[in-house]
């Protein structure tokens, strides 16, 4: 979706977080080193400059 100027939804998002996660080996207080909704959208509204979700027209 990204590379046709769509932004990710919330939920790929947070499995692209996840995978960060995974990889790295990062310690994180997720479950299952998943973050919530409730993460997505407080880091959505700390980083307004990053484009949400756009509709295709």
């Amino acid at each position: 979706m990204a590379k046709r100027g769509m932004g990710l939804r919330a939920g790929e998002f947070m499995d692209l977080v996840q995978n960060i996660v995974v990889t790295e080996k990062r310690k994180t207080p997720f479950t299952n080193n998943r973050p919530s909704y409730e993460w997505y959208k407080r880091f959505m509204e700390r980083n307004k400059d990053i484009v949400g979700l756009r509709r295709e027209v």
